[in-house]
C-alpha cells in the first residue's frame, strides 16, 4: 500500500517567503500563516515604522519570530533591484512572494488631476511589476537582474531564461524547486461593487413592519450629490461610497486577473505557480449596514476571517497546490458566483 502524504504537503518547512505590503490589508494574516506551516518569512513595505511594529506584534501576538524587515519604496527599477539585494544579503533562493495590494491614496470619481493618477498608477502598478520582474527572477535562479533602460541587458537574460528550457520546449521541473506568487486582492477584482450595498431603500409599501428604515441623513450634504439617488434612497455609507468608487479602483483591481495569467505563462519554466486571492471585507472591520447588504448576497452568509487568509495562502504556497496556477480564486463565501 502506498504511503498518502496528504498533509505533509502543506508543510512550509524549510521554505522561504517574502510577505511585500505586509502591513496591508491581508497581509498580517497571510504572514501569520506561512510562519505557522513553518516557512521563514521575510517582511517588507515603503513605511519603515509600520513594518517593524508589524513583525514585533506578530512575534508577541503568535511567538513565531518573522526573519527580517526589508524597506523598500516601490515604484522604481532600482527599488525593486535594492529588494533583491537585500533579500541576497539574508538568504541564498525565495521560494514564496506574497504581494499584499496597496490602499490607493484616492477617493471619489472626479476632481483628480493627470498627475496624481499617473503618480498613484507609477508606484501602485508600475511597482508592482517591476517588484515581481525582479523578484520573481531571482525565485528562478536567474542571477543577472534586468534593467528596465538597457534593451541589450533585457534580452541576454531573456536568452539566458530560454536556453534553460531544453529544445523540446519541455518545462524542466526535475531541475529546479519551483515555488509560488500569490496575490492579495478583494472580491472588486472580479465583480464591480454593487451601488445598492452602499444606498439605503425605502419600502414602497408603508408597512412598518416590512419597511427597511432610512438612516439619519448624511452629515456631508455633498455625499449625496455623487449618485442619482431617486426618491426614497438615502446614501447609507457615503465614505466606503467614496472609496469603492474612485476612479482607479475597477482599473488597478482588475488588472491582478491578467496580470497573474501572464506571470503564470512567464515563471511556469521554473516550476513557479502565480494566482490570486479575492477575498470578502474582513469581519469585524466592515460597516455594517453594508456589510449586512454583502452577507445577503452571499452563499455562506459571512465575511472574511484572519483564517481564512491564513489558510488559503498556506494552501496556495504550497505543494498541496503544486497544479493550480494563472487563477485568481474568489474566498468571497460565494458573492461572485450569483
Amino acid at each position: 500500500m502506498s504511503s498518502l502524504k496528504v498533509l505533509e504537503s502543506f508543510s512550509l518547512s524549510g521554505k522561504t517567503a517574502l510577505v511585500h505590503n505586509a502591513y496591508e490589508t491581508y497581509g498580517r494574516e497571510a504572514a501569520e500563516g506561512l510562519l505557522a506551516a513553518g516557512a521563514n518569512v521575510f517582511l517588507s513595505g515603503a513605511d519603515a515604522e509600520r513594518i517593524n511594529a508589524l513583525a514585533e506584534d506578530i512575534s508577541k501576538e503568535t511567538g513565531y519570530e518573522p526573519a527580517g524587515v526589508l524597506i523598500c519604496q516601490q515604484g522604481t527599477i532600482k527599488a525593486a533591484k535594492g529588494l533583491v539585494a537585500d533579500l541576497r544579503a539574508h538568504t541564498p533562493a525565495l521560494d514564496i512572494l506574497v504581494y499584499a495590494e496597496p490602499e490607493l491614496p484616492l477617493t471619489g470619481w472626479s476632481g483628480h488631476s493627470f498627475e496624481k493618477l499617473f503618480n498613484i498608477l507609477k508606484e501602485v502598478q508600475v511597482g508592482l511589476m517591476l517588484t515581481v520582474q525582479q523578484v520573481g527572477m531571482f525565485m528562478a535562479g536567474l542571477t543577472d537582474q534586468v534593467d528596465s533602460d538597457d534593451p541589450e541587458q533585457y534580452e541576454a537574460v531573456l536568452a539566458q531564461a530560454v536556453n534553460m528550457i531544453p529544445a523540446d520546449g519541455a518545462v524542466p521541473f526535475g531541475k529546479f524547486d519551483g515555488g509560488a506568487v500569490i496575490f492579495l486582492t478583494d472580491y472588486k477584482s472580479l465583480i464591480a461593487p454593487d451601488p445598492y450595498n452602499y444606498i439605503s431603500v425605502e419600502e414602497e409599501s408603508g408597512d412598518p413592519e416590512t419597511a427597511v428604515p432610512l438612516p439619519k441623513p448624511c452629515a456631508d450634504e455633498t455625499a449625496a450629490s455623487l449618485t442619482d439617488l431617486r426618491p426614497g434612497e438615502t446614501m447609507a455609507v457615503p465614505d466606503m461610497w467614496r472609496s469603492d468608487f474612485n476612479l482607479l479602483e475597477g482599473y488597478v483591481k482588475g488588472g491582478f486577473v491578467n496580470y497573474t495569467r501572464q506571470i503564470a505563462g512567464f515563471l511556469g519554466h521554473w516550476n513557479i505557480r502565480a494566482n490570486t486571492l479575492a477575498f470578502a471585507p474582513f469581519a469585524g472591520e466592515t460597516d455594517e449596514f453594508f456589510a449586512a447588504k454583502y452577507k445577503r448576497h452571499t452563499h455562506l452568509k459571512r465575511l472574511t476571517t484572519a483564517e481564512d487568509v491564513r489558510s488559503t495562502v498556506v494552501f496556495l504556497a504550497s505543494e498541496a497546490s503544486s497544479l493550480m496556477t494563472g487563477l485568481t480564486v474568489p474566498v468571497d463565501g460565494g458573492y461572485t458566483v450569483k
